[in-house]
């Protein structure tokens, strides 16, 4: 079938599958979780090669774009909240109290797998892989409850 023949039917066929594998919640997140892993890591990339910041504050710079991208994606496509500013302001809140404690944690684990590995970028990927777990119950059944 060339694909100029193709019939509406299977577009709408096609994009109801996509709508459907996009309804769930995990879909979302592993998209905003990826494009929040993504940009940091190539601001991270770039920082080493262009200055001479510590692997560690590189870390925590990106963790910091990573986080503020992380909440506005996850409020707004992962788990599709709308409504007042002070209902915003209450997430945000909430995601902030707690990116405090994981931020920490985050910090502490880096350091520890950069150390164990002496990989930066292999620290750095075991690190993200170990806090999403954390992140995704902590936003299911707190942040955007």
């Amino acid at each position: 079938m060339e694909h100029g023949n193709l019939d509406a039917g299977a577009g709408r066929r096609a994009l109801s599958a996509l709508k459907s594998v996009l309804d769930r919640q995990w879909v979302r997140f592993a998209i905003v979780g990826t494009t929040s892993l993504v940009v940091p890591f190539a601001l991270s990339a770039w920082l080493r090669l262009a200055t001479s910041l510590s692997d560690q504050t590189i870390f925590a710079i990106s963790s910091v774009i990573a986080i503020e991208l992380n909440y506005l994606l996850n409020h707004f496509f992962t788990w599709r909240k709308t409504g007042s500013l002070s209902s915003l302001a209450g997430t945000w809140m909430r995601f902030h109290i707690t990116k405090t404690f994981t931020f920490l944690i985050g910090q502490v684990l880096f350091f520890l797998a950069n150390a164990l590995t002496g990989q930066f970028f292999i620290a750095y990927a075991l690190t993200v892989l170990m806090m999403t777990f954390a992140n995704f119950g902590l936003q299911k059944h707190y942040i955007f409850k």
